[in-house]
């Protein structure tokens, strides 16, 4: 059984083969294996999964994004297989992966996070935890945990992902997996993730 399985279909939203209207990506039957291989740190991936909007400095850089972030056309996983089931396609990009998108960046997929974001281990008790490039069993670290591992095993060349609480939490798991990443301004993840608790003054 699928690791998405109680909460959708197996390759994620898009069936395989078929094209999201609000992003213009496919899933295709590799992608879907990918997944099936790899329900730690995917939940769904495309080729691309959403194309570059624009052109520029971020040409031809793939990335893995976190599952809080609101990607058109797919749902907010938060990892949690109840709130998968229960939400709703996307309308829109967050205006953040908007402006990544806009500067030629293309979304690989939807990378897995810690259940609802709650925890650094960098585990999740429904989905598994991603690999540690440098060893088995070493945990990357979390929340962003999926989309670190992707990025230090050369799936992908960078990651999104808001913070919490006022710190990053995609420096914790990049440094675990001897990565590098910049935390911006918390204004620029303020309306990124789609989790009601990015609202508050805590989440953004």
């Amino acid at each position: 059984m699928s690791a998405d399985s109680p909460a959708g279909p197996t390759a994620g939203d898009l069936g395989v083969g078929a094209t999201s209207p609000a992003s213009t990506g496919v899933t295709t039957a590799a992608d879907a294996q990918a997944v099936r291989e790899d329900p730690a740190t995917w939940r769904v991936l495309g080729s691309p999964l959403v194309p570059a909007t624009g052109s520029g400095p971020l040409d031809g850089v793939s990335l893995a994004v976190k599952d809080l972030v609101a990607v058109a056309g797919h749902r907010v996983g938060a990892g949690n297989p109840v709130w998968l089931l229960q939400s709703e396609p996307e309308r829109e990009h967050a205006p953040a992966l908007r402006r990544l998108l806009d500067a030629g960046a293309t979304v690989r997929g939807i990378a897995r996070t810690d259940e609802l974001a709650y925890s650094l281990s960098g585990t999740n008790v429904h989905y598994g935890s991603p690999p540690n490039p440098w060893g088995p069993g070493l945990v990357v670290g979390g929340s962003s945990n999926g989309p670190a591992s992707a990025v230090a095993r050369g799936l992908v060349q960078g990651g999104s992902a808001p913070t919490r609480g006022g710190r990053s939490e995609f420096r914790p798991p990049t440094a675990g997996c001897t990565g590098y990443a910049r935390r911006t301004a918390s204004s620029v993840w303020t309306a990124c993730s789609r989790w009601p608790p990015a609202s508050t003054p805590w989440a953004g």
